[in-house]
């Protein structure tokens, strides 16, 4: 092989490879512009400075004198205030009670999305409620208000007897803490719930916002990764431009080196030339001149059709690259079937022909027969050729079969 072929086999090459940078560079640019950002994960921890929750919640026990705990959406609790020592040392303190406790705030937030505020007796006996903190229609955390008695109940001391004697709580001690157990009128319980709601509905507020903030960093890292491969991606694509630049050069250095040789090589190039214009020429001219509406197809959209396409749809050529085929049917759905059918006949490199109804841009649909053939034989995903016969003159008639050739 001479150096001027090996020069050329070089510059085939990197020409292949320039070609195929540029479709990835594509690729990149149409992920960037459809890109969808990604949303953060609404995690509650992550999105509120915990200090200053406990601080809200702290000043509203200090006005209301209830006890109060906040839990995280994986009913974990994150900050209480006021907690009696009925559940400090004796329900926290046991296995089985805290397994009540944290069974009884797993029931009453499964049902918040029903209630402002929910109502209930815990596992343990104690009365409870609990109100839902929601943004985007999510639960994200839950104010639990509990360990009180109000106006006129009596303790069930049989039922806390009874938990003493199944969980082994020091009797005496455990009466004591039953004693100490708040009372508030029902009016007043009401007022606070009320109140705490309003501080839910602040807490969600400030999540809400800092929510947006952590979406829009995310959306500006999502961006920004999408950024740096686009860079690396133009910054290989000029070191193969200047690769090749560098390779012509040298190869024009040979050619005035060679003259003689190049001579020949370019008189062999002008030849192969004529040969493909007027290849290109005859080629032009039977799509121009055909009665059928031809198209090429790859990638399930057009990338050729000829004027006679228009005669038949209505849409000039122009209007049609760069669109689905779909435009000419009925459905997006329609389509599709019609594109499934064809792959399984075509999936042998065969041809296959058959009568539809397209749309035309007026919006009246025509009869026509399709013929669908692959580009390429041996490999029919590169691509389809699809010619329309207008038939609507000749009525209607069955689907028609490819002509058996002897």
């Amino acid at each position: 092989m001479t150096d001027t072929l090996k020069k050329l086999e070089d510059l085939i090459s990197q020409n292949k490879t320039l070609e195929q940078r540029n479709e990835e560079l594509r690729n990149l640019i149409d992920v960037n512009l459809n890109h969808t950002n990604t949303e953060p994960q609404i995690d509650f921890e992550g999105l509120m400075d915990l200090s200053e929750v406990e601080n809200l919640i702290l000043k509203f026990y200090q006005y209301n004198k209830i006890p109060i705990g906040l839990y995280d959406d994986n009913f974990k609790l994150v900050f209480s205030v006021g907690w009696k020592n009925i559940c400090t040392k004796f329900h926290l303190a046991n296995k089985d009670s805290f397994n009540n406790c944290c069974d009884s705030i797993k029931y009453a937030s499964a049902r918040l999305k029903d209630y402002r505020a929910f109502y209930y007796h815990c596992k343990n006996g104690l009365n409870s409620i609990a109100i839902p903190v929601e943004i985007h229609k999510k639960h994200i955390a839950t104010i639990g208000i509990s360990q009180f008695l109000y106006e006129g109940e009596m303790p069930d001391y049989l039922h806390f007897d009874a938990q003493a004697v199944s969980f082994g709580y020091d009797r005496e001690k455990y009466q004591l803490a039953i004693e100490e157990i708040p009372v508030f009128p029902r009016d007043t319980v009401n007022r606070i719930v009320e109140n705490c709601s309003l501080l839910a509905e602040f807490i969600a507020y400030h999540a809400k916002k800092n929510l947006a903030v952590k979406a829009k960093l995310q959306h500006q890292t999502d961006n920004g990764i999408i950024l740096n491969a686009l860079r690396d991606k133009v910054t290989e694509q000029e070191r193969i431009i200047k690769s090749l630049h560098t390779s012509i050069s040298e190869h024009q250095e040979q050619l005035t080196v060679n003259s003689s040789n190049s001579a020949d090589l370019l008189k062999e190039i002008d030849k192969l030339t004529i040969k493909l214009d007027k290849t290109e020429n005859i080629l032009n001219s039977l799509l121009t001149s055909a009665c059928l509406g031809i198209g090429f197809i790859r990638r399930d959209i057009f990338t050729y059709v000829n004027d006679h396409m228009f005669k038949i749809t209505g849409y000039t050529p122009k209007e049609l690259i760069g669109r689905q085929p779909a435009i000419l049917l009925s459905t997006k759905d329609e389509w599709i079937v019609f594109s499934e059918t064809n792959s399984d006949n075509l999936s042998g490199g065969s041809e296959y022909l058959t009568k539809i109804k397209i749309r035309r841009k007026n919006g009246t649909q025509l009869d026509v027969i399709a013929f669908i053939s692959p580009i390429d034989g041996d490999s029919p995903q590169k691509g389809q050729v699809i010619s329309l016969l207008d038939i609507s003159r000749i009525g209607e008639s069955e689907t028609v079969k490819p002509p058996v050739i002897p």
